[in-house]
């Protein structure tokens, strides 16, 4: 925290950071990639704002990605209230509290959740959180997701297009014991139909456990969803982020597992070696439909302010890693085969 002092020499602790990062990739499904030996490219550029004066705080975080990936995107920007060590509200765009947090996952790609927005989420709302020893509670309330439906440009994945996320409502309870924090989350809201404004609904449910085990760390968590939109389409909405949308199943059980190990390391610049392995499964409940899987297998190289994935992520009717975007997380291809990408992030942290 750094001080700044402004109008009337008051005091307030302002801290100041933001990354850099760059991938290189190999695609399997792509075969001008392949046969130029893969591509290094710009990811993003971001900017961390954290404020507190007097226990009122803010916090907000900008991205900046290429076109291709939706441009400027809002990752968070809320303002609060602290109440003591162990509570605090927030107003503006917050991480929905739905879930292992801060990620269900160790890997650059995040687990499979993420990309039906159940992992990572935020949303614009009201968000009160507790934790204090052993127990944590999250009670929130979101008017609607962070920006209007016809808005693709998005960190984290929504439901748009002809319809909108309003007045959400979650619950989470955390309870840690000998290591493990085991919990409980509760989401529901509705689903306005943009071109008539008819209500829909949409739930989930998730339970887990995440455990450290001095360098051993395991998350694991299982989850169901269901949205009733409004319309002609039942069994597909539209979700999209870094400025394109996709299909996905409107009911599904999901599992995710990450396990990784950290190795101490402490050479040079190399801190420590973290190995791990993430691996999601959606089962969706529509006849007809073929599930998702994704697994990925990787090690992050710890040097201080320079962190690097180098993941081999796999997948099997997922849109970001195989040929078919549109229909992979709502129909799928009961033959579809698995497909993987070979990414190095390259992040540089201050």
């Amino acid at each position: 925290m750094s001080q700044v002092y402004g109008q009337g020499e008051s005091v307030k602790d302002l801290a100041i950071g933001g990354a850099i990062r760059a991938n290189y990739f190999v695609k399997s499904w792509d075969d001008p990639n392949k046969k130029k030996g893969g591509e290094l490219a710009y990811d993003m550029i971001r900017f961390d704002v954290n404020a507190n004066y007097k226990n009122v705080i803010a916090s907000g975080q900008i991205r900046f990605y290429s076109s291709a990936y939706g441009g400027i995107l809002i990752h968070h920007a809320y303002m609060g209230y602290k109440f003591d060590d162990y509570s605090e509200i927030h107003l503006g765009i917050s991480q929905v509290p739905f879930g292992i947090q801060t990620y269900a996952s160790n890997n650059w790609f995040f687990n499979i959740n993420y990309y039906v927005g159940l992992e990572d989420d935020y949303d614009m709302g009201l968000k009160y959180v507790y934790q204090k020893e052993k127990v944590g509670f999250a009670a929130a309330f979101y008017k609607n997701s962070e920006f209007p439906a016809d808005n693709f440009s998005r960190y984290s994945y929504d439901v748009t297009g002809t319809q909108n996320e309003v007045n959400q409502g979650n619950l989470k309870f955390t309870y840690t014991v000998a290591n493990v924090e085991l919990g409980a989350s509760l989401q529901v809201g509705q689903l306005e139909e943009t071109a008539t404004g008819d209500l829909g609904s949409q739930s989930a449910y998730a339970l887990h456990a995440h455990g450290t085990f001095g360098h051993f760390d395991m998350k694991l968590q299982a989850s169901y969803y269901h949205m009733s939109p409004r319309g002609p389409d039942k069994d597909v909405v539209y979700m999209s982020a870094y400025g394109a949308e996709y299909q996905v199943a409107t009911e599904a059980y999901s599992y995710t597992l990450g396990l990784m190990y950290s190795i101490p390391i402490d050479k040079g610049p190399i801190q420590t070696l973290d190995v791990y392995n993430d691996f999601g499964y959606i089962m969706k409940a529509t006849d007809g439909f073929a599930d998702s899987k994704m697994n990925v297998l990787g090690v992050g190289v710890n040097m201080g302010k320079m962190y690097t994935y180098v993941d081999w992520a796999m997948g099997k009717n997922h849109a970001w890693l195989g040929p078919e975007w549109t229909g992979a997380f709502a129909a799928g291809q009961a033959d579809a085969d698995w497909n993987t990408r070979f990414n190095i992030n390259f992040g540089y942290y201050f």
